[in-house]
């Protein structure tokens, strides 16, 4: 299977009914009220093309093949602007003589079959077929049999072509004669047009051709299907981790972390999410779906997600995954149309299951607090001993397993600022984090192993612990790294993997 399936159109004016006069001045009117174009009436092909300002216009391949006299689309051809000239399996040097062939052919009343068969880019590319020879070999291998699928002979035709590079779709035009007197009728069945087209794609791609890229392109699709899936997970577990921070610590300040939002949008978050919980009351038992939620309700859980959309990252990374459920639409064939209903459909699914993962830590979280009898003041102020609470629920909810809150432990414990610091239960929880694969602990752990003042400093085991989150694509881990590496005084210096890091960190848009 090809990247892209090769067109094949083949027309064919009725030579008794159109003069090439009429057909030109027709194909002249249609180019003079295109937008942006300002034509004085000029009387022929020549005239349009001589024109100041047309060499660079893109023409209509598609009236130029249906509007146009054959003399006049064989001038076309060979003079357009990008054109690669003339050739056929006659002489094609002198331009006129070819022209006036046409011409008598045309005024004989006899048929000439116009074409244009066109690869995809990516075809092309790996076929080779990138100018007139490579067509001009092509054609002579097709033209026979394709004479023989309209009707006139295989050994006496004549056919004349030009290639056109467009990058996107390198096509030829071609035009193709019976040599004997006869009269065909003009009219060419669907089903001819059917023929052709396979003819021409068999001849063009075979056995070897179809393998090679059948494996190639399910390897892209692979690969492609990885970034999406891969897109996906990263947003929902970014989203999980933020609303498992802003749920679980009630009435204290909200931690800014590495993860590109401002505090005041931080804040938001984590009142909102409260909000949230006040809204669930009694209503927290049992499974909970975010497609059968009250109309109020689900508008809170929207406003939370809308919120968790103005993240950077978490916006960058949803951009990406929505392209590459597009890029994975356009390889299998499908229309721009079908690659915009899909990016539309692959938005609402994962704003469904962003909103759905927002109510399963909500849940979660109200089900710990019934369970160990922690209340949740709607207003700070009124919280007592709010650190005391705020430790007692997340050690509760770190015995569960709970990696956020076990990283959040670690977090308080870690703050010298605090009458609760102890490094040794940062690093404790921190650790318990990080095994499960939190970034956050992990580089959390790497700062702590990393800072030279400490009496826990290991620059050995931060570069262990900044490499695994900087492997999830954690920016400041990166940044962390290439700091380190880029330390004359240190045993690690290595300049050239501290540009790496320095550079994937820069990509990120930390400064």
């Amino acid at each position: 299977m090809p990247y892209r399936p090769l067109v094949s159109k083949i027309r064919v004016h009725n030579p008794n009914k159109v003069r090439a006069s009429v057909a030109n001045k027709n194909y002249v009117r249609y180019i003079a009220t295109r937008e942006g174009v300002a034509l004085d009436n000029p009387e022929d092909m020549d005239e349009l093309l001589r024109l100041p300002g047309m060499e660079g216009v893109d023409m209509n391949e598609q009236v130029v093949h249906e509007k146009v006299s054959n003399e006049n689309y064989l001038r076309y051809i060979a003079c357009r602007p990008r054109s690669h000239g003339l050739f056929g399996n006659i002489d094609t040097s002198d331009l006129n003589a070819v022209m006036k062939e046409v011409a008598d052919v045309s005024s004989q009343n006899r048929v000439v079959y116009r074409g244009i068969i066109s690869l995809s880019e990516k075809d092309a590319e790996a076929l080779n077929f990138k100018s007139t020879a490579d067509w001009n070999r092509y054609l002579k291998k097709v033209m026979p049999g394709l004479a023989e699928k309209l009707g006139i002979s295989s050994t006496d035709h004549t056919w004349i072509a030009a290639f056109h590079g467009e990058k996107t779709h390198p096509h030829v035009h071609y035009e193709l004669w019976d040599n004997s007197d006869k009269v065909k009728s003009p009219f060419i069945h669907t089903s001819t047009q059917k023929k052709c087209r396979e003819f021409l794609s068999k001849e063009m791609f075979d056995n070897e051709y179809e393998k090679m890229i059948g494996r190639v392109f399910q390897e892209e699709l692979e690969e492609l299907k990885s970034i999406r899936n891969m897109g996906r997970s990263s947003i929902l577990q970014k989203s999980e981790k933020i609303i498992e921070d802003a749920v679980y610590v009630p009435g204290v300040i909200y931690e800014v972390l590495p993860d590109k939002i401002n505090h005041e949008d931080a804040v938001k978050i984590k009142d909102e999410v409260n909000v949230l919980v006040r809204m669930m009351g009694d209503g927290g038992h049992g499974r909970i779906a975010y497609k059968f939620l009250p109309e109020e309700m689900k508008d809170q859980v929207n406003q939370i997600a809308d919120l968790l959309y103005k993240r950077t990252d978490i916006r960058k990374e949803m951009e990406g995954y929505i392209k590459a459920v597009g890029e994975t639409q356009n390889y299998h064939g499908k229309t721009q149309s079908e690659r915009k209903s899909a990016e539309s459909a692959a938005r609402e699914d994962m704003h469904n299951r962003i909103c759905n993962k927002i109510l399963k830590v909500v849940k979660g979280n109200f089900d710990l607090r019934k369970k160990y009898n922690i209340e949740q003041s709607s207003n700070s102020e009124d919280c007592t001993n709010k650190m005391e609470k705020t430790i007692e629920y997340l050690s509760c909810s770190a015995d569960q397993g709970n990696q956020y809150a076990e990283y959040k432990l670690g977090s308080i414990y870690a703050d010298e600022g605090e009458a609760y610091y102890d490094m040794e239960k940062a690093i404790e929880y921190l650790s318990r984090s990080a095994e499960k694969g939190n970034q956050y602990a992990e580089y959390k752990l790497g700062g702590i192993y990393a800072d030279e003042n400490e009496a826990y400093h290991d620059t050995e085991k931060a570069i262990e612990y900044l490499e695994r989150s900087a492997e999830k694509g954690n920016g400041y881990a990166e940044y962390k790294l290439g700091s380190i590496y880029a330390d004359e005084g240190e045993a690690y210096y290595d300049m050239e993997k501290a540009i790496e890091y320095l550079s994937r960190s820069a990509e990120k848009g930390n400064q």
